[in-house]
């Protein structure tokens, strides 16, 4: 979890930093240090808008959750791998 407090840090300090120096940012894609504050400033004004004082984190992606909805109902069996909606 991170708290609106520690967000706003986050985007006020991104908004002092010269392009550049947002570019030696640990973790920062390549070609995102334009839309880091951008993003961060969508991020505050959702959080504002809607009264919430904490953001929750994952550290998964759409990638996962495609891969874990194509895999709801199925299950393993002596057969093996066995999906629900092509049987059914």
């Amino acid at each position: 979890m991170i708290s609106l407090r520690q967000i706003e840090d986050i985007y006020h300090h991104l908004r002092c930093l010269p392009v550049r120096e947002r570019q030696k940012i640990p973790g920062l894609e390549a070609g995102r240090e334009d839309l880091i504050l951008a993003g961060t400033a969508v991020i505050l004004n959702l959080l504002q808008v809607f009264g919430l004082t904490t953001l929750e984190v994952i550290d998964s992606g759409l990638l996962e959750g495609v891969l874990l909805e194509g895999m709801e109902g199925t299950r393993n069996d002596e057969c093996g791998l066995w999906n629900e909606r092509v049987k059914g």
